[in-house]
C-alpha cells in the first residue's frame, strides 16, 4: 500500500491560518521523512491546478531546488520571472540554483537584475554598527537576513563567518550544527 499523496492547500487552507499550517506541516514533514519524489509530485500538482497561481509555480521551483534538480527549478522559474521579474524571491531561488550549478548570475537572461550584496569591509562595518548598537549577540543567519536589507547576499554563511573571525571586532562563538547558527557578538572598546 502506497503512502497518501501530500495534501495540496486549497485557498480555503491559505485563508485559514490554523488549517494552513496543518497543511504546511504535513507537506514539510513529507519533505523532512525523506520521500523527496512525493514532495516534489504533490508540488506539481499543486501547480497544475492552479496555473495561474504564482505561488504555486515558484514552490513547485523551490521543490526542484530543494530536491537538488536546479535545472529543472530554473526552468520552472523562468516563466515566472518574465511575469513578475522584480519578484526578490524568484531572483533569489534563480540565484541559488545558478550557484547549484556553477553558473554566474551574468548567465542567466534577467529582465531584471537582482542586486547582489557583497561582503566586503563596508559590509562588515555596516554589522559591527548594528551589533554595537544592540549590544546583544545574534546569529550569523540573522546577520545575513540584515545584510541582505533588499538583496541576495553573493557570499554563504561559511564565509560570513570567516570573516567576521578575521575581524577583530568580533567573537565569534561558532556552531557545530552549522555556520548558520554561530553567535556572534561585536567587542566593544574598553573605557579609557
Amino acid at each position: 500500500m502506497s503512502p497518501s499523496p501530500i495534501p495540496i492547500p486549497d485557498l480555503e487552507d491559505l485563508e485559514n491560518p490554523e488549517r494552513g499550517f496543518a497543511v504546511w506541516q504535513t507537506e514539510h514533514g513529507g519533505f523532512a521523512s525523506g520521500d523527496l519524489d512525493d514532495f516534489v509530485r504533490s508540488r506539481r500538482r499543486w501547480a497544475e491546478r492552479r496555473p495561474r497561481d504564482p505561488h504555486a509555480r515558484r514552490e513547485l521551483g523551490r521543490a526542484y531546488l530543494w530536491t537538488g534538480d536546479a535545472e529543472r527549478a530554473i526552468e520552472t522559474l523562468a516563466p515566472l520571472h518574465r511575469d513578475r521579474p522584480a519578484d526578490r524571491e524568484v531572483q533569489s531561488l534563480i540565484l541559488d540554483a545558478l550557484e547549484i550549478l556553477g553558473r554566474s548570475p551574468d548567465a542567466y537572461p534577467w529582465v531584471e537584475r537582482p542586486s547582489l550584496v557583497v561582503l566586503d569591509d563596508a559590509l562588515v562595518d555596516r554589522l559591527h554598527a548594528l551589533l554595537a548598537g544592540d549590544r546583544r549577540p545574534a546569529t550569523v543567519l540573522d546577520l545575513c537576513l540584515a545584510a541582505a536589507d533588499g538583496g541576495h547576499p553573493a557570499f554563504d554563511a561559511g564565509e560570513l563567518v570567516r570573516a567576521l573571525q578575521a575581524d577583530g571586532r568580533f567573537l565569534v562563538h561558532p556552531s557545530n550544527l552549522a555556520p548558520e547558527c554561530s553567535v556572534v557578538l561585536a567587542r566593544l572598546p574598553r573605557p579609557v
